[in-house]
């Protein structure tokens, strides 16, 4: 007989609208553990921060997203397996420190304030090309074709292969989501990894005969020594960049505009105030940001102000609860681009804190502010866009938009 859950963590009504869910965690089961996925949620936002910085973590959980693979997929479990090792998010230091190190400087806020022209151009042609449609899906006509070739032209990947790459990293992510059939998304992620992996290593052959002047030539040529990266974590750090890329900037694109168009005095303030933009982010990133969670391993027993996590178990902390918690925000459940005191954990914390935060701030700026700009009379096609089934990120399939 399957195990059921105290709380709705499944359904697409859960999914569309988490917030309800979370209030009654954090009040009742503030640290409550999920037998259906055998992890426990922190909820609260000084557990939440707390389990971010914990000594007694590890962020080496990949083993935990293979839970319930049948064995028959061994072989295409340890080719994911080994792919999703080497990814930043999956390590400690020391390799944590040593390879984010060497990319800090790509994403440093100068070298992304570097970006903004060539971000500025694609986003005005992105827009071009919807120019004569009298409506469009801000996703996926607008929000992802302009962060993945930004982030693919950061790397060094060709234009012509972008549409192909999408498919492959959407697949090869399919473990992470906590979602779906556990044998279906390691079969898909197999043939992902395989496809991505494929051809990185082609194009790290390509850059050691012939280097340019992208993310891809400086990871080959960074470090010496003990210090280099092999080309096993080369491949594995430009398919997560490519991934993380463009997946969180196109998801807060979608769920920011969506949460001005529900709130037209807020969009009313901003078309008044452009300045406000960078609040406006931060809020964004609070309110309903594109980020899943902080998932840490406890090495050791952790105990929070909300309970206590034995060590050895998964712990997710749930950043979307913790930034809607009163104890820190004032009025939580209402969208103020005029925010102010806004520690939102809408991008982490601590040493693992989103190595892409300031192109992520830079990207939803520049795409918003454009797109409320180019059409001024923007309007919901529907007041209920589907949602993306996944804990590692929050989204919209779709937004369809008029005007």
């Amino acid at each position: 007989m399957p195990v059921e859950s105290k709380y709705d963590l499944n359904s697409d009504d859960y999914f569309s609208d988490p917030y309800p869910t979370y209030d009654r965690m954090r009040v009742h089961d503030p640290v409550f553990f999920d037998e259906t996925k055998g992890l426990w949620y922190v909820t609260r936002h000084a557990d939440v921060m707390a389990l971010a910085r914990h000594p007694g973590t590890s962020v080496n959980r990949v083993e935990a997203f293979f839970t319930g693979v049948s064995p028959q997929l061994a072989g295409q479990v340890a080719v994911v397996r080994r792919f999703f090792f080497d990814w930043l998010v999956f390590l400690d230091p020391p390799q944590h420190t040593r390879l984010r190190r060497l990319l800090m400087k790509a994403f440093s806020p100068a070298a992304v304030a570097r970006l903004a022209p060539g971000l500025n151009e694609i986003v005005d042609e992105t827009l071009d090309d919807l120019a004569d449609h009298d409506a469009f899906d801000v996703v996926n006509e607008f929000g992802v074709p302009v962060t993945l070739r930004l982030i693919a032209r950061m790397i060094g990947i060709p234009d012509s292969d972008i549409g192909s790459f999408k498919a492959l990293a959407d697949a090869a992510i399919k473990p992470l989501t906590w979602t779906g059939d556990p044998d279906g998304n390691v079969v898909a992620a197999h043939d992902g990894v395989v496809g991505l992996e494929a051809f990185f290593r082609g194009l790290i052959q390509e850059r050691r005969r012939r280097p340019a002047d992208d993310l891809l030539t400086h990871l080959i040529q960074a470090g010496a020594g003990d210090q280099a990266m092999t080309d096993q974590e080369i491949v594995s750090t430009c398919a997560m960049l490519l991934v993380a890329g463009h997946e969180t900037s196109a998801n807060l694109i979608g769920t920011g505009l969506l949460a001005l168009l529900r709130h037209p005095d807020q969009l009313a303030l901003l078309r008044d105030d452009p300045a406000l933009i960078d609040s406006a982010v931060e809020e964004f990133l609070r309110y309903d940001g594109s980020g899943g969670g902080i998932g840490r391993i406890a090495t050791e027993p952790i105990e929070f102000s909300g309970g206590r996590i034995p060590p050895g178990q998964l712990a997710f902390g749930l950043t979307h609860a913790a930034n809607h918690d009163p104890a820190v925000f004032e009025n939580p459940g209402r969208l103020d681009i005029r925010r102010t005191d806004n520690r939102h954990l809408g991008l982490g914390h601590g040493l693992h804190m989103c190595l892409g935060a300031h192109l992520a701030r830079l990207e939803t700026r520049t795409a918003i502010s454009a797109l409320l700009h180019r059409r001024p009379r923007l309007t919901l096609v529907t007041e209920k866009p589907r949602w993306i089934r996944s804990l590692s990120h929050r989204g919209v399939q779709a937004l369809a938009v008029a005007g």
